[in-house]
């Protein structure tokens, strides 16, 4: 299972690196996928969005989290099932 998610997040990361924009440099990216959690900054990184918005799409459920402490992280394998799931078919 977890070559599959390895390959799945390989993949991914692949489309993220070709749609970077300047905020999001291509060390970053690398650098995200090597975690196997990522905090609230990781992931508004991660989408080029603000820590509010990440607040939010929490509140609507658009993403799982776990809560440890007063802090929030969110696993890869969630990530990948929400761009899977908001991907525009072409």
């Amino acid at each position: 299972m977890k070559k599959n998610n390895s390959k799945k997040l390989d993949k991914v990361l692949e489309r993220l690196l070709t749609l970077t924009d300047t905020q999001l440099t291509r060390e970053k990216l690398i650098g995200l996928s090597k975690k196997e959690l990522l905090t609230t900054s990781d992931f508004a990184i991660l989408f080029a969005i603000c820590t509010k918005t990440v607040a939010r799409w929490r509140e609507k459920e658009k993403i799982s989290y776990v809560r440890l402490s007063r802090r929030y992280y969110y696993f890869w394998t969630d990530v990948v099932a929400l761009l899977e799931a908001n991907q525009i078919k072409q």
